[in-house]
């Protein structure tokens, strides 16, 4: 009897132990503090909320100076930019555009862009463009006069992606649009480019 009444001291004084280490443990990781340990071992580690390593992000990093090369079905585009930090960039660019009724024009376009995300950007500034356009009567009949000249000042908004991998780096600009605040012309309107991939270097 005695023997048994020690097994069972024995066993309580045990329970007791695992009991109070389980609920210290619990309540240790439950703190939220990098290495608290679990109740069976297992130890927490707090992910710190930085980006890949692989990511276009760290990849900027470093890289001050990028230039690309774009196009569409209707425009194309030549890019020199400069990265002041890995969220903000400033570029400068030069678009050829000729839609499906034949206006023609060339903007030149001075950019401040911000990346919300690893890759995803979205940028604004200010343009000049020259270019040529047809005085239509009648549009849906095609009853058109001769070109006239345009020239105007305005606004640009594009929404886009920049990867990159080391020195290389692939763009796309969802769309981008132009709109003319001063103009030598009064039915003058805005300018839209969608779908325009790029590729180019960054050093």
């Amino acid at each position: 009897m005695k023997q048994l009444s020690r097994n069972k001291c024995r066993i309580s004084v045990l329970a007791s132990l695992w009991t109070a280490s389980f609920l210290s443990s619990f309540l240790y990781a439950k703190s939220g503090e990098i290495g608290s340990k679990t109740w069976d071992g297992r130890v927490i580690i707090e992910r710190p909320n930085i980006a890949y390593a692989d990511s276009s992000k760290v990849e900027r990093e470093g890289k001050t100076v990028f230039a690309l090369l774009g196009g569409g079905l209707i425009a194309g585009e030549l890019v020199g930019g400069y990265h002041l930090n890995p969220d903000l960039f400033a570029d400068l660019r030069v678009v050829r555009q000729e839609d499906a009724v034949d206006d023609r024009s060339i903007l030149f376009a001075a950019s401040l862009g911000y990346f919300a995300a690893n890759s995803l950007y979205i940028r604004s500034g200010l343009g000049y463009r020259i270019g040529s356009a047809f005085n239509y009567r009648n549009f849906f009949l095609e009853d058109r006069e001769q070109k006239s000249a345009t020239n105007d000042f305005g606004i640009e908004i594009a929404l886009g992606n920049h990867w990159q991998w080391e020195s290389l780096l692939l763009g796309a600009e969802w769309f981008a649009i132009y709109l003319p605040v001063l103009s030598t012309r009064s039915d003058i309107d805005f300018q839209l480019r969608a779908l325009m991939f790029h590729v180019g270097i960054a050093i």
